[in-house]
């Protein structure tokens, strides 16, 4: 019973520092995102010079953001949705139905568009693709994508299993 409970905790603790992590790297990706864009701002306006990559450096810090926070939005079931049934039929099974199929086909999206990602990852490590001005390696930005694509196929998943289980506890009462 004690190598259960310390099991659990363990992956308690895990999920906590995953989702800490997802916070850190959109705080830190905004933060220096915001600052890149403002010294190009005034750099450019006031000044009349324009530094080299920072246009380039703030493109791939907002791309690593958008990903990761689709994840996390994915993880706090604030993703955007536009369910026609949730607006015109009364909460059962139906609804509940729709939610599990909903989550199913996200999901399987969200893997799809994973194996692409890889793909594309892949590809960039093989051809050492690098970007034009900071000649950043192009397969980092693809592994935040990947990184953001692999979380939101969990957090699906997880919804899922969820929306399954209320649907079947709404199904036996």
């Amino acid at each position: 019973m004690t190598t259960i409970k310390t099991s659990i905790s363990f992956f308690i603790a895990l999920w906590h520092l995953k989702l800490r992590l997802q916070q850190w790297v959109m705080f830190s990706t905004s933060i220096a995102f915001t600052l890149l864009v403002f010294i190009q701002v005034i750099s450019r306006y006031i000044f009349d010079y324009s530094f080299f990559g920072i246009e380039e450096a703030a493109s791939y810090l907002a791309i690593i953001l958008y990903f990761i926070g689709a994840a996390y939005g994915t993880h706090a079931k604030g993703h955007i949705s536009a369910s026609i049934v949730d607006s015109l039929c009364h909460p059962g099974r139906f609804v509940n139905a729709s939610h599990v199929i909903t989550c199913l086909i996200s999901t399987f999206l969200c893997i799809y568009l994973c194996t692409e990602t890889w793909e594309l990852v892949q590809f960039n490590l093989k051809m050492d693709v690098r970007s034009v001005e900071l000649r950043i390696p192009i397969a980092w930005i693809y592994i935040g994508m990947l990184t953001g694509m692999i979380l939101m196929a969990f957090y699906f998943f997880i919804e899922m299993i969820e929306a399954f289980c209320h649907l079947l506890k709404r199904h036996i009462s």
